[in-house]
């Protein structure tokens, strides 16, 4: 999906501009960054990446495992966020919704990968 592929490259370039090109300026868009902090609404996820574009150093970030999935204006796009600095990859699902014609993000959640150390599924109550 071309627009998951731009916003990897806006991403490595820190580029503000190009983040508030790419998400859906609506209330409703959500970010939660790795530490777990969750961002709601345009402006607010905006401002959200402000602070690591700002740290000096580099995005050396690569997706592998993706996965697309695209029903009617929606999409959605799972994969695994490989960072040169990190050992583990983090999980990550972006979504997007296509207006006029062009898709906008709408909702980005990365997490690391968390090893709790269960062999067998179970069911969280």
């Amino acid at each position: 999906m071309d627009v998951n592929e731009e916003w990897y490259r806006v991403f490595k370039a820190k580029s503000m501009r190009g983040m508030s090109r790419l998400w859906l300026k609506a209330d409703y868009v959500k970010c939660v960054h790795p530490g777990g902090a969750v961002y709601t609404g345009y402006h607010n996820v905006l401002q959200s990446w402000e602070i690591p574009f700002d740290w000096d150093q580099q995005f050396n970030v690569h997706a592998h495992d993706v996965r697309v999935r695209v029903l009617g204006n929606m999409a959605w796009v799972t994969l695994k966020e490989f960072f040169k600095a990190v050992a583990e990859p983090l999980l990550t699902t972006n979504v997007y919704e296509l207006h006029n014609g062009q898709w906008f993000m709408v909702h980005h959640h990365s997490s690391p990968i968390v090893d709790m150390g269960i062999t067998e599924p179970m069911l969280f109550l």
